[in-house]
């Protein structure tokens, strides 16, 4: 595989803007097309879509965690009709706009973050890094977005939204007793997630 260099890089930012690539199908249609593209990114700044992001974290994370990261259920079913159906969104550019002040903020049940793109809840995280899900919270906390957790989480709930700085969503798999599920809810509410 052929290392991706940084002018390498710049041409295909220039060309991921260009409408005569768009028109070809976009970057991603290129990128099928020449495998060197596809190499491991070292900093997050040469990432041209969030995929960049993939096969770093998966040289990163230990095998058998990445398999629980990076399956669906059954039979992967659900995973591939989201990525399939993502490729049918494209971006149309827009040329000679001032995209500068670009504003994403999002409003959901009255909380304000500023960016519809949001964590999605994923059990014992500490799998994947040291702090799990402290490092996450940190990180949305710095980026004002959401952060949801998983019933799952290796980190008390309460742990997670004091490094928020506001509380999480929670995301809840019901215990099979009854109880057990409302001594969880009533804990999360307690912490004051929504």
């Amino acid at each position: 595989m052929l290392r991706m260099t940084p002018n390498r890089r710049a041409f295909l930012r220039f060309l991921a803007g260009s409408p005569y690539v768009a028109a070809l199908g976009g970057i991603r249609a290129f990128a099928q097309r020449a495998p060197e593209i596809a190499s491991i990114i070292s900093d997050p700044k040469d990432a041209l879509d969030v995929m960049d992001f993939e096969e770093a974290a998966h040289r990163k994370v230990m095998p058998g965690h990445w398999a629980y990261m990076a399956s669906g259920v059954d039979d992967d079913l659900t995973l591939r009709a989201n990525r399939d159906g993502y490729r049918h969104v494209q971006l149309r550019p827009r040329r000679l706009r001032d995209a500068t002040k670009v504003d994403m903020r999002t409003e959901l049940f009255g909380t304000v973050y500023n960016s519809p793109i949001f964590t999605c809840p994923t059990g014992g995280e500490m799998s994947f890094h040291a702090d799990g899900e402290l490092a996450v919270a940190r990180a949305t906390k710095a980026r004002g977005t959401m952060q949801m957790l998983s019933t799952a989480t290796s980190t008390a709930v309460e742990d997670v939204n004091a490094a928020h700085g506001r509380p999480v969503w929670y995301q809840l798999y019901a215990p099979t007793k009854w109880e057990a599920c409302e001594q969880i809810v009533r804990r999360v509410e307690a912490a004051g997630c929504p």
